[in-house]
């Protein structure tokens, strides 16, 4: 491995991803130390010794990150890497860290009060041109709007390439009720199926 460090992993800065950062930091360290060979050489190293089908790729994501790396294949570096146990016990800690905080909270994305009409009126219409009739404006302007709101969604993490993914982002984010909706149906329409089934899913898991 060349003794330059690796790509530090894209974790978070609050310090809620500690026990994290150590992993990926000493991997890089204990691979560094291993000596002048590029991870595909070590991935071959590990392929070699236990067949194991391991491509440098996943090796390199193993000790680079952001997401912990299985736990098959930490033990494999670990023995590798001549680590002890540290690795294995620095992975440990970090998969119980990343336990603790749980599943990543949803980013709500803020919307003008112009955009939701936009969008609710769109949702509620058969089509944005009907949609700019009741608003008093042209379909270009409805068409723009959606377009801006589904950029919003998408820098969110939160992507909403269709029309029923709107109408869940809004409902998600508080911004209409379902019940509030006159929705204009479609033969193959199963929008508000979806979305109760969804929502009666949610409050039997919690």
């Amino acid at each position: 491995m060349s003794k330059r460090p690796l790509k530090s992993p894209e974790l978070a800065d609050d310090g809620s991803a500690v026990a994290r950062r150590e992993y990926f930091n000493q991997a890089q360290s204990l691979v560094i130390r291993s000596g002048d060979q590029p991870v595909a050489q070590l991935a071959h190293n590990i392929e070699v010794a236990h067949g194991t089908g391991l491509s440098h790729q996943t090796v390199y994501r193993a000790l680079t990150g952001p997401k912990l790396p299985s736990r098959r294949v930490v033990a494999l570096l670990d023995e590798e890497l001549a680590a002890g146990g540290l690795l294995l016990e620095l992975w440990s800690e970090a998969v119980m860290e990343e336990r603790r905080e749980g599943p990543a909270k949803k980013k709500r994305v803020n919307l003008t009060s112009r955009e939701v009409q936009m969008l609710t009126a769109w949702l509620t219409a058969g089509s944005k041109s009907e949609a700019a009739a009741t608003l008093f404006v042209s379909p270009t302007t409805v068409a723009t709007h959606v377009a801006r709101i589904r950029v919003k969604y998408e820098k969110a993490g939160r992507p909403a390439s269709s029309k029923t993914a709107l109408l869940r982002r809004l409902v998600e984010d508080g911004y209409v009720q379902l019940d509030d909706l006159e929705l204009v149906p479609r033969p193959d329409d199963r929008r508000i199926e979806r979305l109760q089934l969804a929502s009666s899913t949610k409050v039997a898991s919690d």
